[in-house]
């Protein structure tokens, strides 16, 4: 069963002041260096693709390359662009403070455009083609603008838990605040000792605890609001529906920078899920291409699959000294009920080497919280390892999908269903799916490759644009169950054994 906490909700509203963005006039090009804009109506305005904005300079013109990045805590933009107007170098170029605004909106007017101010941290650039300036390339990377974030800040936040404490932390920065699990079991004092927000908000996240199965994952989002997120309710999503709002026709493949004309949008609702299966390809939740990426086996060699907590309990009621030295394992959290052809990321199935990877730390000294301001909460080591160890557990393995146009409906934190189909004839699709489901080769029907398709959780996104196609999104899904395809003569869960003679 899902959980109750699956939904993330908003508790906060953010007060940062944007910069004013004015919507140009878009009906055609100001001169002929000015290529002519194909989303010239207000319709299509920062749908098509993102509007950029420098210093009265619209970096979109001339844009070959954007990435807007919600992989980390703060959202990150990437673009690329040629100077078509000699004025960017002479007067628009950044200056000190200087800042990049962007406009992204989804085809579905239903959903919140992204509307975000970034600093720019860096502007790399070629050589002009001529003595004037004219066609040097750019490249710009920027910060999401979160003022007094870097402000090193000496408080205390007493008596609180550490969910009370990052929502206070978010006020002080003008943030909004979002959640799906407020329960806490880590009252104390935390102090900030002349830290950045930005280090202090990773420091009380990273020693949140509710029970030991949580672990909890903090960042903040294109609409400005600190997000603390308990992932493994998210995890726990088995049988989790959620009905969105889709517009069919945008992500079909005939929708190109000239199509859109005469191009009929219906609005519908339907589940969320995102799918490959043939006759999808014209709904934002069409993959229109997936990749599996793995870091098991980086992530195993530096944390293994066992952490020997090692500490010495200054509060612990005893005269028997040594009896203050604490020593325990913890292991990655990972469903309560195995099911068949299930396999957990705990080293090659049915083998059990996994248990001699053991990585031992000592944590030194654990001063209780006394109930009044001095020490820590009880678990706060314990909250240290399993917050971390959880969460390089879950990055072990990426499934990266990629859909298109841009789509408001997809959010960090999300649980979504996933259902990748082998459409092609082949041994690929001989061996997917389930033994009752095995397909021969003259079958044509697509069948359900149960490793990939799965419930995930969305634990990053990118929108890209690239040159003159439509937006396009990058979902980093994750999960830490896998079901192994049992269709087929081929081997599933064991490597083949080779015997000589």
């Amino acid at each position: 069963m899902p959980s109750e906490q699956i939904v993330i909700n908003n508790f906060a509203k953010t007060s940062i002041r944007l910069d004013e963005l004015v919507v140009p006039n878009r009906s055609g090009p100001d001169n002929k260096n000015e290529p002519l804009l194909q989303d010239a109506d207000e319709k299509s305005f920062g749908a098509y693709r993102p509007v950029v904005f420098i210093n009265g300079y619209y970096v979109e013109k001339f844009m070959s390359y954007f990435s807007l990045d919600m992989t980390g805590i703060l959202p990150v933009v990437r673009f690329n662009f040629v100077m078509g107007d000699p004025l960017f170098l002479s007067v628009n170029y950044p200056k000190d403070g200087d800042i990049v605004s962007i406009y992204i909106r989804s085809w579905v007017e239903v959903y919140k455009p992204i509307r975000m101010d970034f600093n720019i941290l860096s502007v790399q650039s070629g050589q002009s083609v001529d003595p004037e300036g004219n066609g040097i390339a750019f490249s710009v990377l920027g910060e999401a603008r979160i003022p007094g974030i870097y402000s090193e800040v000496s408080k205390a936040f007493r008596a609180k838990s550490s969910y009370d404490a990052l929502f206070e932390i978010s006020q002080d920065l003008d943030l909004g605040f979002s959640s799906n699990d407020p329960e806490r079991n880590d009252t104390m004092t935390w102090i900030c000792p002349n830290l950045s927000y930005y280090d202090f908000l990773k420091e009380v996240a990273s020693r949140s605890y509710k029970d030991d199965r949580s672990f909890f994952k903090i960042w903040i989002d294109p609409y400005y609001n600190l997000n603390v997120v308990n992932m493994d309710s998210q995890l726990t999503a088995d049988d989790y529906v959620q009905q969105v709002k889709v517009i069919r026709g945008v992500s079909n493949n005939t929708a190109n920078d000239t199509a859109f004309e005469g191009l009929e949008l219906n609005s519908q609702e339907m589940p969320l899920a995102l799918t490959n299966q043939k006759g999808s390809n014209d709904i934002p939740l069409y993959i229109s291409n997936y990749t599996l990426v793995s870091q098991a086996g980086n992530i195993n060699n530096g944390s293994g699959y066992i952490r020997e907590v090692q500490f010495y309990d200054d509060g612990l009621e005893t005269d028997n000294y040594p009896e203050k030295y604490i020593k325990y394992t913890i292991e990655s959290v990972t469903t309560e009920n195995v099911g068949e052809n299930q396999v957990l990321q705990k080293g090659r199935p049915k083998e059990d080497e996994y248990l001699r990877e053991v990585r031992k730390n000592w944590y030194g000294s654990l001063n209780s919280f006394d109930g009044q301001g001095g020490g820590v909460h009880e678990n706060f080591i314990q909250a240290l390892v399993q917050n971390e160890f959880n969460i390089e557990d879950l990055n072990k393995f990426t499934l990266r999908v990629e859909t298109q146009p841009y789509y408001a409906g997809f959010y960090r934190g999300q649980a979504i269903p996933v259902l990748i189909y082998v459409n092609d004839q082949g041994i690929r699709k001989q061996n997917a799916g389930i033994s009752e489901n095995q397909r021969t080769e003259n079958e044509i029907n697509p069948v359900l490759d149960q490793f990939l398709s799965g419930i995930y959780v969305l634990d990053g996104i990118e929108v890209v644009y690239e040159g003159f196609s439509l937006m396009k999104q990058v979902l980093h899904l994750r999960r830490r169950e896998w079901f192994l395809n049992s269709a087929g003569t081929f081997p599933k869960s064991f490597p083949i054994n080779l015997f000589t003679g």
